[in-house]
């Protein structure tokens, strides 16, 4: 064989390697879509970027259609309520015999159609997000104790640090024989006293008592059951945070001054609660209920949460305190 007939075989072989070992497999095709996919079935960056947007696009929309359907149903309500009232003052002018009794349905019916048409909330916030919220918190909680070798009781103390905005400090002790520490604010408290050091955290429930102080129309009560009736109904009728809720007092000590509430208890107990997925350490519920209590008799409380509310859908907890000193 001549030395060109070598070389041409020489390419001929060197040609047939090179297309062998080409990347003939990760070639990427056209999708029916018109976007880039490998060949070997993984998509490829341009295919997940397109895919991301979909799914961006399909979530605004179900977030928009949730939205709507929401303020659609509050609009009915409206228009049937507005329609009672009309009714209403129709029969009145029919039937002049009850003319007060019909005229008085009659306005009330067209006052609170009108103000549930132009006061319904036009942003909802779904139940599921809400509840992940409440699992982060508990979960922040529940680290710090374990890290920190907390012993899981929670009191709530009245403050007047203006740097915790609110009335009340969630102390959680190191120490199950635990002291509170003066002048308590937000934050690891290292205290000298072992029985005083934790930490101390601004509470869900010190918040939501802001809330509730606003919008309470007469003074906030400090008998203890009138202040469990006032914050159970705030709970259903307010904040939503239970269907059904039952407050029961009971005094578990005595005080030397007549004047004083003595030492005793407030046990929570809420049916169907909206965030049921969190027993630990600040349920909303519970938290809303001591921070008030703390605040009404001016002295710290302690919470226990008594059932899990993943148990049977219900949520309860109990408020203790002491004698004042």
């Amino acid at each position: 064989m001549s030395n060109e007939q070598t070389d041409a075989a020489s390419e001929a072989a060197a040609g047939v390697t090179d297309e062998s070992s080409s990347p003939a497999n990760t070639t990427t095709t056209e999708s029916s879509d018109g976007t880039a996919s490998s060949r070997d079935g993984v998509p490829s960056q341009e295919a997940l970027l397109a895919q991301k947007r979909a799914l961006e696009v399909e979530n605004e929309q179900l977030r928009s259609a949730y939205a709507a359907a929401q303020r659609s149903r509050y609009r009915r309500t409206a228009i049937a309520l507005c329609v009672v009232g009309l009714v209403s003052v129709g029969a009145g002018v029919i039937f002049e015999s009850s003319q007060p009794v019909l005229f008085a349905i009659g306005a009330t019916g067209l006052f609170a159609g009108v103000l549930t048409y132009y006061f319904s909330p036009t942003r909802f916030v779904a139940e599921t997000i809400g509840d992940r919220l409440v699992e982060a918190n508990a979960a922040t909680l529940n680290a710090f104790v374990q890290t920190l070798g907390l012993s899981g009781t929670v009191v709530y103390v009245p403050t007047s640090d203006v740097t915790s905005q609110t009335e009340v400090v969630a102390f959680l002790p190191q120490s199950t024989e635990y002291v509170i520490p003066t002048d308590i604010s937000p934050g690891i408290i290292p205290d000298t006293k072992p029985a005083a050091q934790g930490v101390a955290i601004v509470p869900v429930g010190g918040l939501l008592l802001t809330e509730f102080t606003r919008a309470l129309t007469g003074e906030r009560a400090t008998e203890p059951d009138l202040l469990g009736e006032q914050l159970g109904e705030a709970l259903t009728d307010q904040f939503e945070l239970a269907s059904n809720v039952t407050i029961e007092t009971a005094t578990t000590g005595e005080t030397a001054d007549p004047d004083s509430i003595p030492a005793g208890r407030l046990t929570v107990v809420c049916a169907d609660p909206m965030f049921a997925a969190s027993s630990a350490f600040d349920h909303p519920i519970g938290s809303f209920v001591a921070s008030g209590v703390a605040t009404a008799l001016d002295r710290p409380v302690e919470l226990r949460v008594d059932a899990d509310p993943t148990a049977d859908e219900k949520y309860q907890a109990t408020v203790s305190w002491e004698a004042p000193s």
